[in-house]
């Protein structure tokens, strides 16, 4: 984490603000050369030469910023493989039913807030709030609709996230969700009526490919009281 760290702060110093002031400073001298015909055009040459070399050093910064939290996720990032399972289900309403998981952020609020962090650890537990879709899989002989998919948990902060589903009426599907043993409560809304959320059951078992291990699903609060589903790191 370290390396990072530091490689981090060399490309920031060599590359951004380095490139800025050499931009900054070609575009003052080069205005200094219309001083012998206009202070008019090298006060333009300063505003100018000032105006683009912060915006291209802005821009450059979060190339590099982006760059590094993708290095980052990319290293310490693991599989999680769900396979659920929601039973007795008609297939029009399985037709019409489309499950996803909300990525809410790596890491649980509380810890986030009390912990001093480098600028590498905001970048990793930043607030996402990425939906993904859930491919589901319907037998119709038994009427029961599989939800297989993986999640990525970070090896040191974990993952916040939570299930919810669209396409489908509350009233339609709230006497299957109370018989699903994998979920521990729902509700519709939370500022879109088109949604409904879902808490995974504590007891849920799920499996980390990597490791051939299985693993709990917690429950954290998000700073407003939410209750959302965690899986621990490792």
């Amino acid at each position: 984490m370290k390396f990072f760290i530091l490689a981090w702060k060399v490309i920031k110093d060599f590359f951004v603000d380095g490139f800025v002031e050499a931009l900054k400073g070609f575009m003052t001298g080069g205005s200094v050369g219309a001083i012998v015909n206009s202070w008019q055009g090298f006060l333009i040459g300063i505003v100018t030469g000032t105006i683009l070399g912060a915006f291209i050093g802005s821009s450059l910064a979060k190339v590099f910023e982006w760059l590094l939290e993708k290095l980052h996720l990319l290293l310490n990032l693991r599989k999680i493989q769900f396979d659920l399972c929601l039973n007795d289900i008609s297939e029009d309403i399985a037709k019409k039913l489309k499950p996803h998981y909300l990525l809410i952020r790596y890491g649980r609020d509380e810890v986030i807030q009390l912990t001093v962090r480098s600028n590498q650890d905001k970048l990793a537990t930043r607030l996402r709030n990425k939906s993904h879709n859930i491919a589901t899989a319907y037998n119709a002989e038994t009427k029961d609709l599989y939800l297989k998919f993986s999640i990525k948990r970070h090896v040191t902060y974990g993952i916040q996230f939570k299930l919810y589903f669209t396409g489908v009426a509350f009233e339609e599907i709230e006497a299957i969700f109370k018989k699903s043993p994998f979920i521990k409560e729902f509700n519709p809304g939370g500022g879109d009526d088109t949604k409904i959320w879902v808490l995974i059951e504590g007891k849920t078992k799920v499996a980390e490919l990597n490791k051939n291990r299985s693993i709990s699903i917690a429950i954290a609060k998000s700073i407003e009281g939410i209750p959302n589903n965690f899986i621990y790191p490792k």
